[in-house]
């Protein structure tokens, strides 16, 4: 149920995303904010982050030095996590650990695999 709460957002961040590098103000933070904003929702727009960044310096190295494609990439990723972190601020400050172990959960425990196929039939038949 929480894709449809991230994936507008996401969708948000990856519309114009190759024009980072040239775009100043306030459309130049929508991509990154929405994406960390998507980030904080659920664990799944994670494997986007380094494609973007790449991307991003991939898109501001045809414009640039290989220095200032790299600290264009540091920006972008920098305000992704800070929009990733305000959200979180409050309950990071309540208890570190516990907001470090629940968002962690999915990936380091062993979750019970569900789903079509080859995860629906392991899952069924232990």
């Amino acid at each position: 149920m929480t894709d449809a709460l991230f994936v507008p957002l996401l969708i948000g961040a990856v519309y114009q995303w190759d024009r980072f590098p040239t775009t100043k103000g306030f459309w130049a933070w929508r991509g990154p904010v929405l994406l960390g904003l998507a980030m904080a929702v659920k664990q799944t727009p994670w494997l986007v982050l380094p494609f973007l960044v790449a991307g991003v310096a991939l898109e501001a190295r045809r414009h640039d030095t290989f220095r200032a494609s790299m600290q264009t990439a540091g920006r972008y990723l920098a305000i992704a996590l800070g929009a990733f972190l305000v959200p979180n601020l409050v309950f990071i400050v309540l208890s570190p650990r516990a907001w470090f172990d629940g968002v962690l959960t999915p990936i380091l425990s062993h979750t019970v695999p569900a789903g079509q196929g080859w995860s629906a039939s392991a899952s069924t038949s232990a």
